[in-house]
């Protein structure tokens, strides 16, 4: 069962409600938990609308003029972001699905990244072990050109450890 924040308790039972004092605590959730996790986010957002609030009061109509990158090349950590604090200047759903779909790509759940390496690997041929580790970890694979710069190193480390051994 969702409980309200007391900011967002407090927010909503003031006289008079400031919307962005409310629209600052919705934020709250999305700080707290920007790779939407859990639905907490749209339980408050549920809770603001039946407690008082109505749709027209809590969202803004969309403001193009506020920048809004639709290039899901351009999504990285910093546009996101800027994209939470639009968000708070234009509390909207176009908005809200905005965030929420910036946050997906940037972290995608470890079910689906495990769900993709199945598909990719023909359906089945990850074996469980590998499954279940990618799973528990939720890390994001090192870049390859880590990896890349780690085998030089080693390789490096290896020719000199031989020529020593040769002198």
């Amino acid at each position: 069962m969702f409980t309200p924040s007391n900011m967002l308790l407090n927010y909503l039972n003031a006289q008079p409600r400031d919307m962005f004092d409310i629209v600052g605590a919705l934020m709250g959730y999305i700080n707290a938990d920007p790779m939407f996790k859990t639905n907490d986010f749209e339980q408050a957002i549920q809770y603001v609308l039946n407690h008082g609030v109505s749709k027209e009061e809590l969202f803004a109509q969309f403001d193009s003029n506020i920048e809004f990158e639709e290039n899901t090349s351009k999504w990285n950590e910093e546009y996101y972001s800027y994209a939470r604090v639009y968000l708070k200047d234009n509390f909207c759903e176009k908005r809200i699905a905005h965030v929420k779909a910036i946050a997906k790509k940037l972290y995608p759940s470890p079910v689906r990244q495990v769900a993709k390496n199945v598909n990719a690997n023909h359906a089945g041929n990850v074996p469980k072990k590998v499954q279940s580790q990618q799973i528990s970890t939720g890390r994001k694979p090192m870049p390859v050109w880590i990896k890349v710069v780690i085998a030089i190193v080693i390789i490096v480390l290896l020719a000199l450890a031989i020529k020593e051994l040769l002198k």
